[in-house]
């Protein structure tokens, strides 16, 4: 007789070892067994939370990183200790750095648009008038 099988756990390689596991991608046997629960196979990813374990995982990379034997890995984990309190401050609360570099991009494209200009004023205020939001509609000729 023949046991009953365990379910597989989905998102983790089998036992059998690297050689035996599913590519990245492949949806193979999960799918039948997605419909089986019930999950749609479509089911969008959760929310990312803020890191929580952000001051023990640098801690522990610069605990392993400070042994090696190459000079430049040394002197980074020197500055990154230095910086520790900062950089923490960046990692936890989440944000991402988009918007500001949308408005970097926006001031080099200005800039670059801005090089026929006679004054820097010119380019100063064009500057201020695309980075400000304002809707802009150029006027419409009468017919």
């Amino acid at each position: 007789m023949r046991r009953a099988q365990k379910p597989r756990r989905l998102g983790r390689a089998p036992i059998h070892g690297p050689r035996h596991a599913r590519r990245r991608g492949s949806q193979g046997p999960a799918l039948p067994l997605l419909a089986a629960q019930g999950t749609p196979a479509h089911a969008p990813a959760p929310a990312r939370r803020p890191s929580r374990g952000g001051g023990k995982k640098l801690k522990r990379w610069i605990n392993w990183a400070s042994h090696s034997r190459i000079p430049e890995i040394v002197e980074l984990c020197r500055k990154i200790r230095r910086r520790r309190d900062d950089i923490l401050r960046t990692i936890r609360p989440g944000h991402s750095n988009a918007r500001l570099e949308a408005f970097n991009n926006r001031i080099k494209v200005t800039i670059r648009m801005a090089y026929g200009f006679h004054h820097v004023d010119n380019l100063i205020a064009m500057i201020k008038l695309r980075c400000s939001g304002l809707p802009i509609r150029l006027p419409v000729p009468v017919l």
